[in-house]
């Protein structure tokens, strides 16, 4: 397939394509690449009727149809299609314009529009995941992992509702968005396999196979083989959007926890937190057009940026399940935001390899910040140590001492040990609890519970 003019990214409206384009994508995302995959099917039809000679069409037909695929001008095909109104039957007239016309009858044979763009769409969905989407998950995930084994024993302070909590380790912090993403990718992986084409009609009865062929499900089988898809057993004159919509919420459950991550980060990389940076590149990056100081963890945003625009993509793809009876036209147009979907989040993997790659960490600045949050966190062991003894309302007891701490700005472990209702308790303990204690309260960030390198 030719065409006459280069792309242009600054002619195009949409983001993906103006600002972000990437074209690692473009055998299976861009229109050159679905009109690829559109010809792909129509020849794998041919094929499989030539292999079962079907219709008188042999080997030599089929053959001399590819190669007149190769030189299918996309040009001719939308030019084609602003005359007929049809975007099938205009890639169908441009092939048979190339060929002898005894040969013409072969090309889209017993095929509805369908057939071939709901099968061209699953094998480009499942060519850019296998090839694109895929290995960048499994970069990114790399990255993360290496990030959190370097600081599996870097203590920092935990946090909840934004407030300090008790003692974690950055390098556990990130290891469960690992072990979330990891387990997430298992799950697009197994919705990704049960993409689906179809070859049954224009109402999925197979009527016009039946004409030409004993067993149409087994020449349909065939052909769906010869693409590399699973057959669909439920078609209409389309395949159902459930898989597909699966597929993609897979994905979009994905970027949401990318999201979640970014998020945290973002938090983490703020100046009142300064416990991590994005990379900056002080000789030359500019932050703020305005503010010189600036160093704004601007990839960390657009990847929850991207986000957003995924969350609003994913419910159009929902909304494409419905469709009246054996089919109607409410899914066309927006069935090809699917590939912005892909495409933009390719681009959020992209950037979160990026960003994890140049993460800076600040050791020193989690450990000062855990250190300085020792006097509230402290609140919770003492409490647990109390009870443990049958302090009555152990939880109400240390509740009181750290709203006293507060007040006196004294360490509430302080006005724990001096405390004339709580000491007579502190002797009950046993000489293993008394050695943790004082540990905790020597060492703050030894509290790690299993966070702690066993």
């Amino acid at each position: 397939m030719t065409n006459s003019g280069a792309f242009d990214q600054y002619t195009c409206f949409s983001g993906i394509d103006s600002r972000y384009h990437n074209e690692t994508l473009d055998p299976y995302l861009s229109y050159r690449g679905y009109i690829q995959h559109l010809l792909e099917v129509e020849l794998a039809i041919i094929k499989v009727y030539s292999q079962m000679g079907v219709a008188g069409i042999t080997n030599e037909i089929y053959d001399s149809i590819a190669e007149v695929c190769k030189t299918v001008n996309i040009d001719d095909i939308v030019q084609e299609e602003e005359r007929i109104h049809h975007d099938i039957r205009a890639v169908v007239n441009c092939i048979n314009n190339l060929l002898p016309e005894e040969m013409q009858f072969a090309v889209h044979l017993a095929a509805t529009s369908y057939d071939v763009i709901d099968s061209a769409n699953a094998k480009r969905f499942s060519g850019v995941y296998k090839n694109c989407i895929l290995p960048q998950c499994t970069e990114a995930l790399g990255r993360i992992r290496y990030l959190s084994q370097e600081y599996i024993d870097t203590p920092m302070i935990g946090r909840t509702h934004l407030q300090n909590a008790i003692p974690i380790t950055f390098g556990k912090y990130i290891a469960r968005f690992e072990i979330r993403l990891t387990n997430q990718l298992d799950r697009i992986s197994e919705t990704f396999n049960h993409l689906m084409g179809k070859f049954s009609g224009p109402v999925g009865n197979h009527a016009a196979l039946s004409l030409f062929c004993d067993d149409p499900i087994q020449l349909e089988k065939m052909v769906m083989n010869e693409l590399g898809l699973s057959q669909c057993y439920s078609s209409s004159q389309i395949v159902p959007r459930e898989n597909l919509y699966s597929f993609l919420n897979e994905i979009f459950v994905f970027s949401a926890i990318v999201n979640d991550l970014a998020s945290g980060l973002r938090i983490l990389a703020s100046d009142a937190v300064d416990e991590v940076r994005e990379f900056y590149d002080q000789s030359q990056q500019v932050a703020s057009s305005s503010m010189p100081h600036k160093r704004n963890p601007i990839q960390l945003e657009k990847i929850c940026s991207i986000h957003k625009v995924i969350v609003g993509l994913k419910h159009i793809a929902e909304q494409d399940i419905c469709s009246w009876l054996d089919r109607d036209l409410s899914n066309s147009l927006s069935g090809r935001t699917y590939a912005e979907l892909l495409a933009y989040f390719y681009e959020q993997m992209r950037v979160l390899e990026k960003v994890i790659r140049g993460l800076v960490v600040h050791e020193d600045v989690m450990l000062n910040n855990l250190l300085a949050a020792k006097d509230g966190f402290l609140a919770e062991p003492l409490y647990c140590i109390l009870a443990s003894v049958q302090f009555p309302e152990a939880h109400e007891k240390l509740r009181q001492l750290s709203v006293l701490a507060r007040q006196k700005s004294v360490p509430v472990s302080e006005l724990f040990l001096e405390d004339e209702e709580v000491l007579p308790y502190l002797d009950q303990l046993s000489d293993k609890i008394k050695d943790r204690l004082n540990l905790i309260i020597e060492n703050p960030a030894t509290y790690l519970g299993t966070y702690a390198r066993n």
